[in-house]
């Protein structure tokens, strides 16, 4: 089972080529690649297609994969969903840059600032259907992600609004950090969505209060549980560490030992999922 990191923080610390040098050097077999705010305008301005292809060459000058993307999040309700909003733009021009990538997955998240229940579960599944024949010419899947400021907060609203959106080019990502936010267990989520449904996930520690985005084992999740959870589903696509948190105030001279703590830490999570 292979193992990728995401590069939200790091990117802000580091070149580009420098961050896949290191999750190189680390052991890693990929990236979780995402658009952080600072660089996201410029990363998605009008020379977007040739800003991937450079950086899917450097992945593989590396020997990186990319199984997935992050779209960026700034969308809200009341924009337009067209190209009169740049929020918008930017998560069409996303799901291209995936592709270019090689990525067979790209996380977008819900449009959370809106009070109503119904009117939230309605207008999110016009806002997923939007993006479907996109998805669909990239040949990429758009993953909905469990979020701890999402109105879908109980395993069954979540798998609901899967369900509804009734078509293979959506499936989803656990991330395991939100479920406990909610007041849920990860395994709680994973056991009530359909079998293959669950095709990414987002592993990190946290406190149980915070979303703290923590290196595995440096917090109080029951990786055992999640594990075996995930082994009993059936999970067999890639993981992905998103510990965003984990690099916070390093000195650089920490970042590589972060990392392969890091990484040795995935491939034991790997290990207990894919196990016989």
């Amino acid at each position: 089972m292979e193992i990728s990191m995401t590069n939200y923080k790091l990117s802000a610390l580091l070149s580009e080529k420098q961050v896949f040098e290191l999750l190189k050097e680390s052991g890693f077999d990929g990236i979780d690649y995402g658009f952080p705010n600072e660089h996201c305008a410029q990363m998605l301005d009008e020379s977007y297609v040739s800003t991937a292809k450079k950086t899917r060459q450097a992945l593989d000058e590396f020997g990186l994969n990319c199984y997935q993307v992050h779209a960026p999040f700034s969308f809200k309700y009341g924009e337009n969903m067209d190209e009169t909003s740049i929020n918008y733009t930017h998560i069409c021009r996303s799901i291209e840059f995936a592709s270019i990538l090689g990525a067979e997955i790209i996380v977008i998240h819900t449009v959370n600032n809106i009070d109503d229940e119904k009117l939230f579960f309605d207008y999110n599944l016009k806002y997923y259907h939007s993006f479907e024949a996109l998805a669909k010419k990239f040949n990429i899947k758009i993953a909905v992600e469990n979020l701890a400021k999402s109105r879908l907060k109980t395993p069954e609203k979540f798998r609901d609004f899967v369900a509804k959106l009734n078509s293979n080019t959506f499936c989803v990502c656990i991330d395991v950090g939100h479920c406990y936010l909610v007041d849920q267990t990860p395994e709680a989520f994973i056991n009530v969505l359909p079998k293959g449904k669950i095709q990414c996930l987002h592993l990190h520690d946290t406190d149980l209060v915070v979303d703290r985005h923590w290196a595995p084992y440096l917090g109080l999740h029951n990786w055992d549980n999640i594990t075996s959870a995930l082994k009993n589903y059936g999970y067999d696509k890639p993981i992905a560490l998103e510990v965003i948190h984990s690099f916070d105030n390093l000195d650089e001279s920490l970042i590589l030992p972060m990392l392969k703590y890091c990484e040795k830490a995935g491939r034991l999570l790997a290990n207990k999922i894919s196990s016989k």
